[in-house]
């Protein structure tokens, strides 16, 4: 389309993942007031192809990176929760695609994205620091010494996982309770001057991708009294399971803020200031980039190329496959985001029962408060059997799963995810 497709001359990728953005701290209103805070964002969008309606997989971040890596929803790549399993080691990803390319990968992760679970597949460089190495430390200057080399040994691919966004949010300019839901935006904008300086550092001849793995919940009031914290610990004691909103910023549900994300891609040749509101999904961006780089898929993914998008040709749009990627005791959430409508199904993860379920007409309730299931009888009926027929219409057969991790793996797992505040 776009690019040469001659391996020597093929652009450097840089694909920016920032932990927990929101999509409406992304505004594609120049307008919008909410810009005169951001250094780097409005500038960006000018210069890129944004979507306004891109749908993340889930709500946690080893289930939604293996989605951005593979083209697959969890069903397929196999990481399916925070604990495990890894992914399947026949599902292809970005980085082993672009490797047998002749790309340098190079992978700077942090959080969760431990590689017990695999995702340092076809990587170079996998790097997944202690989390209290952030941008604005040691680790910082050394990666703003390292991106120049790393570009001027084309083509490279880079991806960088910046975690700053993440509870308690790094903020260092500003003095800010680290429960106060403004905290959020401090952090953020802070974050926009540190990629204001990424940006200074990337070559011309470079595809550029700036999205999140998932959203976030931005606390209810009573999340931050006195009262609130002590009412979760008594239910915690009485071994009571956790309310839907319990004081957790993502992985309880898929409400649109913890699954509604930004999606801008910069390029040469790529237009500019062009918004898209078709709905998407994460699970386009590995075959995106393929497709941008004249390179064809290895196998089938659940995800397509956006580049008829960008191109203004017409592609129907699609539903996206939605779970939170994690369990609540026994617990967790799946659904269906289609147009104007979010299905959600509350299921047992032993038995695939489903204990409850809503329905939400997102053009006429936006924030989700009012579930017209009741209302709704034959789209409830359709919505439910698209989850099955999604499900079953996969690439690696019925019955693919994910690599089990040893013994040995999931006690550090799960050490690591303690150590972050997870279990």
């Amino acid at each position: 389309m776009i690019l040469s497709d001659k391996p020597h001359k093929r652009p450097n990728v840089l694909l920016i993942v920032v932990d927990c953005l929101r999509a409406d701290r992304c505004p594609l209103d120049p307008d919008d007031p909410y810009n005169e805070n951001l250094c780097f964002w409005p500038d960006f969008r000018k210069s890129s192809t944004c979507f306004s309606q891109m749908i993340s997989t889930a709500s946690v971040t080893p289930v939604c990176f293996a989605s951005i890596f593979s083209g697959q929803y969890s069903f397929t790549h196999g990481i399916r929760t925070i604990k495990g399993p890894g992914i399947h080691p026949k599902v292809p990803t970005l980085a082993t695609v672009l490797k047998e390319q002749g790309y340098h990968t190079h992978g700077f992760l942090t959080g969760p994205l431990s590689p017990i679970f695999g995702l340092d597949q076809g990587f170079d460089t996998y790097e997944c620091r202690e989390r209290k190495q952030n941008i604005y430390t040691q680790w910082g200057d050394e990666l703003f010494e390292k991106l120049p080399a790393i570009f001027n040994t084309p083509p490279a691919l880079v991806v960088l996982h910046l975690f700053e966004l993440h509870y308690p949010r790094a903020v260092q300019k500003r003095k800010v309770h680290r429960r106060s839901a403004k905290r959020y935006d401090y952090a953020w904008w802070e974050l926009n001057e540190q990629l204001a300086k990424i940006m200074e550092l990337v070559p011309d001849h470079t595809i550029t991708l700036l999205t999140a793995d998932h959203g976030e919940r931005l606390f209810r009031p009573s999340d931050k009294t006195p009262w609130g914290y002590l009412y979760r610990k008594l239910r915690k004691k009485l071994k009571l399971p956790r309310r839907t909103c319990d004081g957790r910023d993502h992985g309880f549900h898929i409400f649109d803020d913890l699954i509604r994300i930004p999606l801008a891609v910069h390029g040469p040749k790529l237009p500019r200031g062009k918004i898209i509101d078709q709905q998407v999904c994460q699970v386009d961006i590995m075959p995106t980039i393929l497709d941008l780089l004249h390179i064809e898929k290895p196998m089938a993914t659940n995800g397509r190329p956006l580049v008829p998008l960008i191109e203004s040709r017409e592609q129907p749009e699609k539903s996206v496959f939605l779970e939170t990627g994690n369990t609540d005791l026994w617990r967790s959430w799946r659904g269906l985001r289609f147009h104007q409508w979010k299905y959600a199904e509350q299921i047992d993860t032993q038995t695939q029962t489903v204990l409850d379920f809503q329905l939400y007409n997102l053009r006429e309730d936006p924030t989700e408060h009012k579930n017209v299931a009741p209302l709704n009888r034959d789209l409830l009926t359709q919505m439910k059997n698209d989850i099955q027929t999604i499900i079953q219409d996969n690439p690696m057969g019925p019955d693919a799963g994910g690599r089990e991790l040893t013994p040995e793996e999931q006690n550090e797992l799960n050490e690591k995810l303690k150590a972050l505040g997870y279990l």
